[in-house]
């Protein structure tokens, strides 16, 4: 899953755990389920765990700085189509009418980790992994892609983001950025498409992308 054409670099793992780390959150929200088959306790709204997870790193982060954070649970991630994000209500976030999402984050969000207008870090995103068969590692690229800017293949570019955005490239081929994820493990695809490729030339070359290019100056890293 290599950005050919582009020098990426490597991901830094700590030695030793930030202070904050001694007391981690437990991600949780209220699933009230609309599907009477949807047993609550099982399932995590996935847009509720980032915003409140950014809002953690947030304020226990005010020296620290990360590129992205991943984040993995083994909770059944979902999501409540029966209010889009564009309804802009709280319902979004609270409730749940549909499990197929395997992940979520933030567009762009790279970079951005401390958001002063809405008090949370951006540069998260959260994975499915249930550890059998590196069953998330698909949606860990998938995720990343967005944070590095991509929208799926064939959507238009975010305003706030702009660049060539994915509409020029057909959604439905198992590409990495592609809307749907596939259930069969044999059409899953380790490449990116050419609109993908073209987005994140467009995001490095923006200021906010800085911090992707940095020498790290934290020396306690496993070598």
């Amino acid at each position: 899953m290599a950005l050919r054409g582009h020098v990426c670099a490597d991901i830094l793992v700590a030695q030793q755990p930030w202070p904050f780390q001694s007391n981690p959150p437990k991600l949780q929200g209220s699933l009230n389920s609309n599907n009477q088959n949807h047993d609550d306790n099982n399932y995590l709204n996935a847009m509720n765990a980032l915003r409140e997870f950014g809002h953690w790193i947030y304020n226990h982060t005010a020296t620290e700085q990360s590129d992205l954070i991943l984040i993995l649970t083994g909770d059944d991630l979902c999501l409540d189509h029966h209010h889009p994000r564009t309804t802009n209500t709280s319902k979004q976030y609270e409730s749940c009418s549909y499990s197929s999402v395997k992940g979520q984050s933030v567009v762009g969000g790279a970079c951005r980790h401390r958001d002063h207008r809405q008090h949370r870090a951006l540069n998260l995103a959260i994975v499915e992994d249930y550890g059998l068969k590196m069953d998330g590692l698909h949606t860990m690229a998938h995720e990343l892609g967005h944070l590095l800017g991509a929208v799926h293949d064939g959507e238009w570019p975010l305003a706030t983001i702009g660049g060539p955005g994915g509409a020029n490239c057909r959604d439905g081929s198992p590409l990495i950025m592609s809307r749907d994820h596939p259930n069969n493990h044999q059409q899953l695809q380790t490449e990116w498409s050419k609109c993908t490729l073209e987005q994140f030339q467009h995001f490095f070359s923006t200021p906010q992308s800085i911090c992707l290019f940095n020498e790290p100056t934290n020396k306690q890293i496993i070598s």
